[in-house]
């Protein structure tokens, strides 16, 4: 692999994770807990012009793909739609509930421009095509550090302790640690 596209794509990731700790600021500090469903509620409104939300469990799309868990309309108005079960067990701080609020909070922010339904999370997803494993994959960075951003105390805490203290899986954790350490290395680097 050539020396840009892997710089290229280590820049896309610093600004990536810039941009989620941005967000997240504008609910809570580095050490608190983000609650999704604040943001979505309450500070999404105030961000984005004629934005929407919706918890629904009879929703068309729900009804298409059963496992289908929430997803993002960006064809006009953006609208966030997430099944009423997934925002229950959330306020509850369910860890997979809450990642997935956050999967399609990033879908929000990082991919309006596209003007179609790109967010679809489904426990059993079909095989994608390379462009909507990008966007999918880039919105679980993005929700990932929605919940734990690297500028935390997340590489000084046990693992359990991290767990407890920001409400999310021991994948979650993990991968927080290793975009800690990427963003403390790379973000001065030119």
């Amino acid at each position: 692999m050539s020396e840009k596209p892997r710089r290229l794509r280590k820049a896309a990731k610093l600004l990536n994770i810039n941009r989620a700790m941005a967000l997240r600021k504008l609910q809570c500090q580095p050490n608190d807990r983000f609650d999704p469903l604040v943001f979505i509620e309450h500070i999404m409104p105030s961000l984005i012009a004629n934005f929407e939300y919706c918890y629904d469990e009879n929703d068309e799309v729900f009804k298409k793909s059963p496992s289908t868990l929430g997803y993002v309309d960006l064809t006009s108005n953006p609208v966030l739609v997430t099944r009423q079960s997934v925002m229950e067990r959330a306020k509850k701080g369910s860890f997979h509930d809450r990642f997935v609020l956050c999967h399609e909070i990033a879908h929000v922010f990082r991919h309006s421009r596209s003007g179609k339904i790109l967010a679809q999370h489904r426990l059993d997803s079909p095989e994608r095509n390379r462009a909507n494993r990008y966007f999918e994959l880039e919105a679980n960075l993005f929700g990932g550090i929605l919940l734990v951003p690297p500028d935390s105390d997340i590489e000084s805490i046990t693992l359990k302790d991290a767990q407890k203290k920001f409400q999310v899986s021991d994948k979650v954790v993990k991968i927080a640690a290793a975009d800690a350490v990427f963003w403390r290395i790379n973000r001065k680097s030119k």
